[in-house]
């Protein structure tokens, strides 16, 4: 069920190199592609599930840069 949710998101991404899982056990849970730019998240990400945090800790470390972002992001919403 999570596909028929999922997927109308994902749709910009047909026709494009883009990968989202398809045929896997997540499918259009996650994306992928021959070359994707190596912006250290994955690392940074990848590193911290290898720790052994949880999503909890892990969104944590987020937190800082998520409310900068809906700082800045305030100003062009049309709905709350």
């Amino acid at each position: 069920m999570n596909s028929v949710y999922l997927y109308p998101s994902l749709c910009y991404t047909e026709g494009t190199v883009l990968s989202c899982g398809r045929g896997t056990e997540f499918p259009f849970q996650v994306l992928g592609a021959p070359k994707m730019p190596d912006t250290g998240f994955s690392n940074t990400l990848r590193e911290q599930i290898m720790q052994g945090m949880t999503v909890e800790e892990i969104r944590a470390t987020w937190k800082e840069e998520m409310d900068q972002f809906r700082k800045t992001r305030a100003k062009y919403l049309l709905y709350n």
